[in-house]
């Protein structure tokens, strides 16, 4: 705060220690200010509060969940939170009181909530917990926010409410005038139990449900460790689908044990597995829907982006009695062909970790599953692939090298290339995309 240090934090390629150092402005001189070590992997310190005599920070090292701490200028540390609290970002402090306020996923485990830590390490909860506090603004009084406040069943509305209790008016806003009707696909909050972790998904059923039939459905996922895709509020982009509640498809986001919400005895369940340790959840999900009766078990799509991508083909090819069919986009196929940073963080080196980076590869597995006579095989044309040429993120030689190994294999399938396409098509080729793959779920789930 005074100018005369720059803070810098460093960490070694391994990534599972993190150091703080103070350098001088003046003749580059350093003092080691905070040290963190974790077994699997750690995540940069981000959204510091700095204040006169130190910094507030939230970590997620020592109890399974992430805390706030305030780290002192001269190394001192002190952890201020208990509890199950996930993705704390720090909005504001009050050094003369002694107050912190802040958003977390503590009192549940999807919906973001503002609360307001005190000197005493009491919590007090200054928005509803049942439903998604969004948008969360400090006022210029110093005692009222503002909010935006939702689920995906229950339209988004601003609030003001007080900064030291539970207390919220609603504003009037045009974007209050939302009204459910009919015509308007919603999603429900469920929650599945797999090998003692808790799966959250949401579930948006067709126009005119009728719980005497039998629905296809489509499945949405991700499932990259700490990215959750299950956002219960209003309008979010993969919560609901349009095409799917018009035509008599059951739609589901859903999430694995890693996603966040089982804090880091869930996430570090994928250390070293990555999309491996997930697959088992997302076929218990398939599971749990074939158990309904208004689910015609055989005919269960699945579709991701991205990390998503990679999962959507292992699924595909390795579980067919589960998943019928799905839409790989953008994936990653050979985690050595991605980028070190993300992928080692997780990973560990392909050198330290040569089984890891094999078991995680879809390629590994065909010719595992179309060499064989005898086994479960998918469909033929059961999975389409989709990338940008372009593609800066993923780049798209895993698309060509998965194209190769399936041609190799004999195992026909869909395909759709977008010439410069980048990680998520634009401009015509969006409406393309989306278009391409109405057509292919309804060859496949009809």
């Amino acid at each position: 705060r005074d100018s005369k240090e720059l803070y810098v934090q460093r960490m070694p390629r391994r990534q599972n220690q993190l150091d703080v150092y103070a350098v001088s402005a003046c003749d580059g001189s350093k003092r080691a200010v905070y040290h963190e070590e974790y077994p699997t992997w750690i995540e940069w310190i981000e959204g510091m509060l700095f204040t006169d005599k130190g910094l507030y920070m939230a970590r997620d090292f020592e109890t399974g969940w992430s805390q706030i701490y305030f780290l002192g200028y001269d190394g001192t540390l002190k952890r201020l939170t208990d509890g199950e609290n996930w993705a704390i970002s720090l909005l504001a402090v009050d050094d003369r009181k002694g107050d912190i306020w802040f958003t977390a996923k503590r009192d549940s485990k999807v919906h973001t909530t503002l609360y307001r830590l005190d000197r005493k390490g009491r919590i007090t909860a200054l928005t509803d917990a049942a439903t998604m506090a969004q948008k969360v603004h400090i006022l210029p009084d110093g005692k009222t926010f503002s909010a935006e406040v939702s689920t995906a069943s229950v339209p988004s509305r601003t609030v003001v409410g007080r900064l030291d209790r539970l207390s919220l008016k609603v504003q009037a806003d045009e974007r209050n005038n939302e009204i459910m009707t009919d015509d308007t696909p919603t999603a429900s909050l469920v929650r599945i139990m797999n090998d003692g972790f808790d799966l959250y998904g949401l579930i948006s059923y067709p126009k005119g449900f009728d719980v005497s039939k039998k629905y296809p459905v489509l499945m949405q996922l991700y499932g990259g460790p700490g990215t959750p895709y299950v956002r219960d509020r209003w309008k979010d982009r993969d919560a609901t689908d349009k095409w799917c509640f018009e035509n008599g498809v059951i739609y589901i986001v859903v999430d694995p044990r890693s996603s966040g919400e089982n804090g880091r005895r869930g996430m570090d369940q994928a250390f070293r597995r990555m999309t491996v340790i997930e697959l088992q959840d997302y076929v218990a999900w398939a599971q749990w829907l074939q158990a309904q009766p208004f689910v015609d078990g055989s005919r269960i799509g699945v579709e991701g982006f991205s990390f998503g991508g990679t999962t959507t083909s292992m699924l595909v090819m390795r579980f067919p009695q589960y998943f019928r069919c799905g839409i790989a986009g953008g994936g990653v196929y050979d985690w050595k062909l991605y980028d070190t940073h993300y992928t080692e963080r997780f990973m560990d080196t392909p050198q330290a970790n040569p089984d890891g980076y094999a078991e995680a590869s879809p390629l590994t597995f065909v010719p595992q599953v179309f060499g064989s006579a005898d086994g479960r095989k998918p469909l033929p044309y059961a999975l389409m692939l989709t990338h940008g040429t372009g593609d800066d993120n993923v780049h798209f030689q895993n698309t060509l090298q998965l194209i190769d190994a399936l041609q190799s294999s004999g195992y026909q399938f869909e395909l759709m290339i977008y010439p410069d396409g980048m990680h998520g098509y634009r401009d015509a080729q969006r409406p393309h995309d989306e278009a391409s793959d109405i057509d292919f779920w309804t060859k496949m789930l009809f």
